[in-house]
């Protein structure tokens, strides 16, 4: 089986039906390369140290906001793909819950076999990845609400996409993990629904290339914006200077979904191990860390990586073989007399 294939035309126009953007579309390489950027940066925090930066935060919280981006994007497709909520619900069952159930229970048996991870540098913690699932799952739950109330419009999206960021900006001074971790999350999945449901009203080549340009001012000369603003005549209203977070908030939905869908390089990804590799390395890197501190070895990061790289790769490849394939075919399965019947 073919699993990787490199396209490469500059002057053919690319796009891709949104049915069929999840089987063959460069977005299962990105999530790859995504879910590698976390287990890099968990080999770095895992030991106590700091992982390494992009847009001013670290690479695995990068990675993460892209997953969100990209879940949001997708699950709105999947509700406009879905006769009716409850061929959603069995689509998104059947695609999440196998294997996060085999994932919770790998993270169980590892911590009983390493003790907790109790001498570890991030003790008892099991699996530290699995409180965003949680709040993907919720999402899919609200994507199911808006949509069977018919709110799922642009004008009602945008609406409350624009209302969430004005609520952003108003409460940036919060420091809560709600607003400074959570609420991104959360804003970033709406701007990936955002952009599904006016993909094709608006410019998305223009809206791409001008996200991407600010993406890189912001990355690499993030003093600019901060200059621009602090020269504004700004009297009241809210402390506008943490200008380059808003930015990365609005551009990086539009910069990903246009790099994924509409870049003349296309890099073919035929199965995605993305989820098993985000949702199985934890456990995997912790039990490594365990290994390498009763043997008296010393803690190295890039280390970590590629023998927890290479492990979480061949659990996932076992995964995809004998639990997301299967249940690939059980849910086409179920769809189909789904759909014979109602």
């Amino acid at each position: 089986m073919k699993i990787i294939e490199l396209v490469s035309n500059p002057g053919e126009k690319t796009n891709i039906n949104p049915k069929d953007s999840n089987k063959i579309n460069s977005f299962n390489f990105f999530r790859v390369c995504f879910a590698a950027f976390v287990i890099f940066s968990h080999s770095f925090e895992l030991i106590g140290l700091e992982a390494p930066k992009v847009f001013n935060r670290s690479l695995g919280n990068f990675a993460v906001h892209c997953f969100f981006v990209m879940s949001g994007y997708f699950i709105m497709h999947s509700w406009n793909n879905s006769q009716n909520g409850i061929e959603y619900l069995l689509k998104r069952f059947l695609r999440i819950i196998p294997e996060f159930i085999v994932g919770i229970l790998l993270s169980e048996i590892l911590a009983a076999l390493c003790q907790n991870y109790i001498i570890c540098p991030t003790p008892y913690i099991k699996n530290g990845v699995v409180w965003t699932l949680y709040y993907e799952i919720l999402l899919y739950v609200v994507i199911l609400v808006i949509g069977t109330l018919k709110l799922n419009n642009e004008v009602i999206v945008g609406s409350t996409y624009l209302i969430s960021f004005i609520l952003i900006i108003v409460f940036q001074t919060n420091t809560s993990a709600e607003y400074s971790v959570v609420a991104p999350l959360l804003f970033l999945f709406l701007g990936g629904g955002y952009i599904c449901s006016i993909e094709k009203k608006i410019n998305m080549e223009m809206c791409g290339i001008v996200s991407i340009f600010l993406l890189l001012i912001e990355n690499y000369t993030p003093d600019l914006f901060v200059f621009i603003i602090k020269r504004l005549p700004l009297i009241y209203g809210p402390n506008l200077e943490e200008i380059n977070y808003y930015v990365y908030l609005i551009c990086l939905p539009f910069a990903l979904i246009y790099i994924g869908k509409y870049f003349v390089i296309k890099i073919y990804l035929r199965i995605d191990l993305s989820y098993g590799l985000y949702m199985y390395a934890w456990p995997i890197q912790q039990s490594i860390i365990y290994l390498f501190i009763i043997n008296g070895m010393n803690l190295e990061p890039k280390i970590i990586f590629v023998l927890s790289g290479l492990g979480t790769l061949l659990v996932s490849i076992a995964g995809y073989i004998l639990i997301e394939k299967p249940m690939i075919t059980i849910r086409y399965k179920i769809l189909n007399l789904f759909r014979k019947y109602y």
